[in-house]
Order: C-alpha cells, then structure tokens, then sequence
C-alpha cells in the first residue's frame, strides 16, 4: 500500500488506470489489476513516477479489515482444497476398482473365447460326424432296397 504524505491531491496513472489520493489516503496497487508476486515492485515504479510524495507502507499490517479478509479466503480455500483432495483420492480409489474389475473382465472374456473356440471344434467333429453316420444310413437303405439274388 502507498500513501499520498503530500498536502495536495494526486492523480495517479498506472496499468492504464487512473486514481486520484487526497493528502493522507493510501492506494492499494492491486486496485491496478496486479498480481499479488508484482505489487511490491508496481509501488516502487509508482513511487519513482513521483518522487518524495508517497510512503510505502505493508497492505496488510495496515488495515485489519484486509488481513481479517484474507484469513477467510485462506480458510475457504483450505476447505477447498481439502474436499477437492478427497474428491481426488475417492476418484482414484474409484479408478482402481474399476481397473481391477477391467482386468478381471478381460481375463473372463479371454477364457470364454478359448472355451467358444474349443466349443465349435467339437461342434465341427461332431457335424462331421453326424454327416459320416447321414452317409452310412443312405448307404444301409440303398442296401436294403435293392433286390436280392434269388437262389435257385
């Protein structure tokens, strides 16, 4: 935080901004759209802008309202943070069930090919089979229904 220790009015101009501090007032650089890593050296630029005019003074030692302010949204965001990591570790948890169950899955899958496989070999067989025996049973009827020498 700066403060204007002139008698006079200020107009400052920053980040394409324009703020006006009467004698005595402070301006928080982040009302400049700063990041919080940039702020220390936003008002010192600021300060070298216009020398010997403002004070440079912690922005959170100076105004309880501010630390009070940021106490909570630390708390609110440890909250977050917190209920985002167990959404993350039931996720995983989630994750790891399911790949198990995958993986039992697919060793299923694999043993009722191999059985599907050895199932239509024996279907086979037995088609040909069943076709050998269809032939033997034509043969036996021709057989049959062909006349027989008489004996004389």
């Amino acid at each position: 935080m700066i403060i204007n220790k002139g008698s006079e009015t200020v107009t400052v101009k920053f980040n394409g901004q324009i703020r006006t501090l009467a004698p005595g007032e402070g301006l928080d650089i982040r009302d400049f759209d700063i990041e919080n890593k940039h702020v220390a050296g936003a008002e010192k630029h600021i300060m070298s802008k216009y020398p010997g005019v403002f004070e440079q003074k912690e922005t959170i030692s100076g105004d309880p309202s501010v630390v009070k302010e940021y106490l909570r949204t630390i708390q609110e965001l440890e909250l977050k943070i917190s209920a985002l990591t167990n959404d993350l570790i039931e996720t995983k948890a989630s994750e790891k069930i399911m790949r198990e169950k995958f993986q039992a899955g697919v060793g299923e899958i694999e043993s009722a090919k191999q059985e599907s496989a050895s199932l239509r070999k024996e279907v086979d067989r037995l088609t040909a089979e069943n076709e050998n025996l269809d032939n033997e049973i034509k043969q036996l009827r021709l057989g049959s229904r062909t006349p027989k020498p008489q004996p004389l």
